[in-house]
Formats: C-alpha cells, structure tokens, sequence
C-alpha cells in the first residue's frame, strides 16, 4: 500500500512538473513578444513624436548566397538616436513576422542567427550555414512612430548534387540495342547535364566515329567527345561494338562546384572471324 502510494506520489509530481515546463514556455512564446512590443513603443499607448525621425541608410536590396555559407543582411541607421538622445530600438522580423533579434539579442531558438552590430550605425543580420528553407523576405523595423520598415530579400541557391542510380558506374548491353545512361542531379537553379565520351587516343576517336557523338573537345589531359544533347538521360540508338568506353556526365548551374560522374559501357556482340586475304600462286613448276 505504502509503494502503492509513493508510485501515485511520483506520477503526480512528474505530471505537475510536466504541466509547469509547459506552461513556462508556452508563457515565455506569449509574453516575449509583448515585452518586446511595449519596449518597441507600438503598444497603442503614449504616442512617441521625433523631432528627426532615423533613416535608413541603405535601401531594399537582394542578397543571393550559396546553401552552407553565410548571409548577412543589411540594416543601416542614419541617426541611430531618438530626440531625447536615447538609442532607437531595432527589431529584425521574418516573412511569417517572427521576431528573429531585438537589439544585439537573439529571440529565435537558434543558434546560427545573430546581429553584427559593430558600429552604431549597423544592425546587420547575419545567418550562419544558411538553409533553402531560410530563404524569403525578412525586415528591419526601427521604432518610430509610425514605424519605418526596410525589407532585405534573401534567395539561396544550391550547387548540383548527383543521385545515387543503383548502377555502380557501369552499364552493359547487348550490340545492336538501345543504351540508357542515366544521371539525376538536382539544384538551383535546376542544372545543366552535357555528355561526353572520353577517349584517351586518335584510334579511339576513329571508333567513336561509328558512334553517336559530335564535336571533340579537350578537357583535362586527354579528350572528350561531346555525345549527344544536354539531359539528364543519353540515349544511345542501334548500339554498336564501338560505343563502349567512358562516358561522362557533368552538371552545371551556375554553383560551384560542378559535379561529374563517369560511366563504363560494355557492348556484348557475338564473335566475328576474319581472315586475312591472302594470293595463292597457281603457276606450275615443272
């Protein structure tokens, strides 16, 4: 009875202690943003008058930068100071009006979103290891009244990454029919895939010639021929013996840095025997 007892004990202050972590935060997501609200002076209350409102120094502008990098988005105050001389407040919001920063302190949980505040004039905000998903439209917001609002748009861009085709790079089929070489690169913006054929000497581009291909191009220290047209799928008619070899794809946007794959073609065919001609004297000795 006594463990009976001291088990329910447990469980209701587990439970209690559950319920106050819950309500701490969900008061700590409500009243933050007030705080900040009442601090930022548009509460609905005394009306604040300026005698020279702050200006921004820089206008809206796109910022552009690579998935994995940083991005700093940028916020400069002409005047940073209210007619009392007191510093202006400044607030950095998202596009869904999440309060990221409010002056040099971070508000949103995470840990790679900061302000760099080096001189009283800037309030940049800077990501670190930005993600896709970061991108969108963000806003700094000085409290005046009304308050003055300047938005920074931020696309993010990814090199080309290459999926896995399951074929570990090689591929064989028969003489005679239709090849399939595939390479699936996603990005953005959405890559470019060019196709060569590598051909290490002059005996393998007279070959090639009995291949599909176009126009050779010099690439690393031996050639390519370039095969094809641009796509994530080369397609290869009426395959002949000649056709096997290295093949390349390599995918391109504009992101460094480019990616490329190789893939081995082996033609199967049936055997072929040939025999060298040769003159048979029909001249008789006596």
């Amino acid at each position: 009875m006594q463990m009976m007892m001291a088990g329910a004990r447990t469980r209701t202050t587990t439970t209690m202690m559950t319920t106050t972590t819950t309500t701490m935060m969900m008061l700590r997501r409500v009243w933050i943003p007030v705080l900040i609200l009442m601090m930022f002076g548009i509460t609905g209350g005394e009306e604040r008058t300026w005698n020279t409102e702050p200006a921004y120094e820089t206008q809206g502008v796109n910022v552009t930068v690579i998935e994995g990098k940083s991005a700093i988005l940028p916020c400069s105050v002409h005047d940073p100071t209210s007619a009392d001389n007191k510093p202006v407040k400044v607030v950095w919001t998202d596009q869904w009006s999440t309060i990221l920063t409010f002056q040099d302190n971070t508000i949103i949980d995470d840990e790679r979103i900061h302000v760099d505040h080096a001189f009283a004039r800037e309030w940049n905000l800077r990501i670190n290891r930005v993600k896709y998903g970061d991108q969108g439209i963000y806003t700094c917001q000085v409290n005046t009244e009304p308050v003055i609002s300047y938005t920074v748009h931020l696309t993010v861009v990814v090199a080309p990454r290459l999926s896995n085709d399951g074929t570990g790079g090689m591929l064989e089929v028969m003489e005679g029919s239709k090849a399939e070489l595939v390479c699936n690169a996603t990005g953005i913006p959405a890559p470019t895939i060019t196709w060569f054929r590598k051909t290490a000497d002059m005996g393998e581009r007279r070959e090639s010639e009995f291949c599909t291909g176009t126009s050779i191009v010099r690439r690393y220290s031996s050639f390519s021929q370039r095969i094809g047209e641009a796509g994530q799928v080369l397609v290869i008619h009426n395959v002949t013996r000649f056709c096997g070899g290295i093949y390349e794809c390599v995918a391109e946007n504009g992101v460094p840095p480019s990616v490329r794959r190789e893939i081995q073609v082996k033609v199967k065919f049936m055997p072929k025997i040939s025999l060298p001609s040769k003159r048979i004297s029909t001249q008789k000795f006596y």
